[in-house]
């Protein structure tokens, strides 16, 4: 009898362990959702200004580097800095690599996107009217913008697409294409080898 109490109990509590787990992931996953709306491009910041360049004291600096459990030694480039400053203003870490990764958007990754040079993707980006290369990306993903500039876009890279695959492709939504197009990207690939090969590291998947 006392053996089967024990048991009930730990499994009982092996159990509600679950429940309390499952409960975590579901709101951090609610929290995560909330944060992605957010427009942290068009956020103000009070130690950044709209060009995202930092303005900040070194005491505040210094104060959240020790506060939040920065390492020091490894702040060294501006994105380091900037996950400090991000931390101070919005005390959240899941906000904080979402809007460090918007903000420190890249040209280049753009062009893995639309298999062009990070020159020329810039440049088709400014035509548009973005100012910053996220931007750019939201576009892309957009499904409910079909301008005539990204429907010419998509038909062009999709007929590179067949060549390079030998095959139809049929996708249902931009999410899916894009996705495609920066799985296929040469450019993309290519940086892959060459950031592995730096750390050493070989039989990777890209």
């Amino acid at each position: 009898m006392l053996y089967f109490t024990i048991a009930s109990f730990f499994s009982q509590t092996v159990n509600d362990k679950k429940i309390d787990r499952i409960n975590y992931l579901k709101n951090r996953r609610k929290k995560i959702d909330s944060l992605k709306k957010i427009d942290f491009l068009s956020k103000e910041y009070k130690y950044l200004n709209k060009n995202f360049s930092i303005n900040i004291d070194s005491i505040t600096f210094n104060k959240g580097v020790k506060d939040f459990k920065f390492i020091s030694e490894r702040i060294n480039k501006y994105s380091d800095s900037l996950g400090v400053v991000l931390m101070i203003e919005m005390k959240d870490w899941n906000a904080l690599r979402i809007a460090e990764y918007r903000i420190t958007y890249q040209w280049k990754k753009i062009g893995y996107y639309i298999w062009e040079s990070e020159e020329n993707s810039k440049k088709l980006g400014e035509n548009l009217g973005f100012t910053h290369p996220y931007r750019f990306y939201e576009y892309l993903y957009n499904e409910s913008i079909n301008s005539e500039f990204k429907l010419d876009l998509v038909e062009k890279l999709k007929k590179r697409l067949e060549t390079k695959l030998n095959t139809a492709i049929k996708t249902n939504s931009y999410k899916e294409f894009f996705n495609l197009t920066f799985k296929e990207s040469e450019q993309r690939k290519l940086a892959m080898e060459l950031y592995y090969e730096k750390k050493g590291v070989k039989n990777h998947k890209h």
